[in-house]
């Protein structure tokens, strides 16, 4: 085990005071015998010293920790968006802490007082809001409290009483992509959706469902079905679309993953993309490029989001001002997933 070497040794062993010796170490405006600094910092690095961060953290109340709660890190929607927070943070010299939530509300609330207990200096809420019944309320506490004792909390979407947010137009994004499939032509589309009881999902659904109203396409003509954001899901609901008497000529599903397993199904029971049904996704994750056909989506600045929102945050903890909400632009990309929609389908799979 390493041994750790403490301020009181490190004093000893340069013959000054553990007075002297912290305000060297601890680059104090104090003003010290530039001789005797130059001798203690000699004596720290050779005997292997290192600052305690948290014992500083409880003399200076500035911990540099800084939260991040996000619902699902094997995501890569969220693995890019922590990898901009990640790339700001360092410039800052401050330490990053993931709280992966798997959205659930109960563990959302348990890492916020955890966050807190640490003496986190700020917090960043990474993904939809959960809107379970009598959560929002909860969260809404907890975060007025953080921030009534002097922590700052930035979101990316739109959970209450926050410092400042860092948003995409969810809605918007949805609703331009289901006009899109109705410009070439599709008139049967398929919806799969995110997660219940999350804000992301509940936005990006109704973008599609009132894009389909403006284009006059009815009700009976578009089949919403159950993504939840993940692939196997995605592969089993495709299934259940294309099974039906008159199958959707494209797909639309919440997210990019969604997209992937559509694509899956689609080829298990031999439809080709996007000769038979067209797929489209939301996100642009790197994935998408590199499908076979490459997959059009609607491109979310992941990155710039991450980036962005944590600069927010850093300008809030040190005092300067920041607008209270930004709106970041999505734009569709428009790849090989998508064409005119054929003759109508006589399915190909389905119960025998």
């Amino acid at each position: 085990m390493t041994k750790i070497v403490s301020l009181k040794t490190v004093a000893h062993e340069a013959g000054v005071s553990i007075a002297t010796a912290s305000r060297v170490l601890g680059k104090s405006s104090h003003p010290v015998n530039s001789e005797t600094a130059s001798n203690v910092l000699k004596v720290a690095e050779r005997l292997g010293y290192s600052p305690n961060a948290l014992a500083r953290a409880i003399v200076t109340k500035h911990s540099g920790l800084i939260g991040v709660l996000v619902g699902d890190n094997s995501d890569p929607y969220f693995a890019t968006i922590t990898h901009g927070i990640h790339t700001v943070a360092h410039q800052h010299g401050s330490l990053v802490m993931v709280c992966n939530t798997l959205r659930d509300p109960q563990t959302e609330l348990d890492y916020l007082a955890i966050l807190d207990s640490y003496h986190a200096e700020g917090i960043l809420l990474v993904g939809g809001m959960l809107t379970y019944p009598g959560h929002q309320e909860k969260m809404t506490s907890i975060i007025e409290r953080y921030i009534k004792n002097g922590g700052f909390v930035v979101t990316l979407t739109d959970h209450p009483s926050c410092s400042a947010a860092v948003t995409v137009d969810n809605y918007q994004a949805s609703f331009d992509m289901a006009i899109f499939l109705t410009h070439l032509g599709h008139r049967r589309i398929g919806y799969l959706r995110g997660p219940a009881n999350l804000s992301t999902s509940e936005k990006r659904e109704r973008g599609f469902v009132d894009a389909m109203q403006a284009a006059g396409i009815p009700h009976r003509s578009i089949s919403i079905v159950d993504g939840s954001f993940s692939v196997d899901m995605a592969t089993q609901a495709m299934q259940e679309l294309m099974s039906q008497p008159r199958p959707p000529t494209a797909v639309f599903t919440a997210n990019d993953l969604n997209a992937i397993g559509c694509h899956i199904a689609a080829s298990n029971i031999g439809l080709k993309v996007p000769e038979d049904v067209s797929i489209v996704g939301m996100d642009n994750i790197e994935p998408a490029r590199y499908m076979i056909p490459p997959l059009t989506t609607v491109d979310i600045p992941m990155m710039e989001l991450g980036k962005q929102a944590a600069a927010r945050l850093f300008s809030l903890i040190e005092g300067k001002p920041v607008p209270p909400l930004t709106v970041l632009r999505h734009e569709l990309v428009i790849r090989g997933s998508t064409a005119p929609p054929n003759q109508p389908l006589i399915p190909k799979y389905g119960r025998k």
